[in-house]
């Protein structure tokens, strides 16, 4: 099986065994873009995407070696053809993207949690590739926005079914995730006035 780690930065895991070096940082960022949109991409889209300041011709030169390197780490998972790269169907991956949405689909915030460790790709850098950084940052704010919509409904949910403690938990880790939602600062005050801890409301 191949795990592939987004949360809080990248890493890359093969039957059990973390992979060290793909290469080069843009050859993990193919693997990763293909991963996340879930379609085989064009090459000439992800020449373009990582190398946009090069010609045409020399964007395909540096795919091409990308993906030289990752057919030999990672051929069995990847389906390289003349015109795109994806994901080869049936191949066994974990991406932690996909788990934390099925969790939040079916509403189990808790396990999201464990899967959310930091922002999507945070510290992943590509500072001569401002599309593919525009689309990471866009990808990072629309993961913690889910998480942040699935944490407020299951805190209403605790604190509907007086389950205080795990409303405590939830609104807390809420706070560190968006210091700024004064909504949870409210509900944290509630929930320690429930709770039966009304000084620590006040601190």
């Amino acid at each position: 099986m191949l795990e592939i780690r987004t949360f809080g930065g990248f890493s890359l895991w093969k039957d059990g065994e973390a992979i060290q070096d793909l290469g080069s940082r843009k050859a993990e960022a193919i693997l990763v873009y293909v991963a996340v949109t879930g379609q085989a991409q064009p090459r000439s889209v992800m020449a373009a995407l990582l190398w946009p300041e090069n010609s045409e011709t020399h964007a395909l030169t540096s795919l091409r070696v990308a993906l030289t390197a990752l057919r030999r780490a990672l051929g069995e998972y990847l389906d390289i053809t003349r015109d795109a790269v994806g994901i080869k169907p049936g191949a066994l991956i974990y991406l932690d993207v996909s788990a934390l949405e099925e969790k939040l689909m079916s509403e189990q915030v808790e396990q999201a949690l464990e899967i959310y460790q930091g922002d999507f790709l945070a510290g992943f850098n590509l500072r001569d590739s401002l599309e593919f950084e525009d689309w990471r940052r866009l990808q990072a704010e629309h993961l913690r926005q889910l998480l942040t919509r699935g944490l407020h409904t299951s805190i209403r949910d605790a604190i509907d079914t007086e389950e205080h403690q795990k409303g405590l938990f939830l609104v807390q880790r809420l706070i560190a995730l968006d210091p700024l939602d004064e909504w949870a600062h409210r509900q944290c005050m509630l929930l320690y006035v429930l709770d039966g801890q009304r000084g620590l409301s006040l601190e």
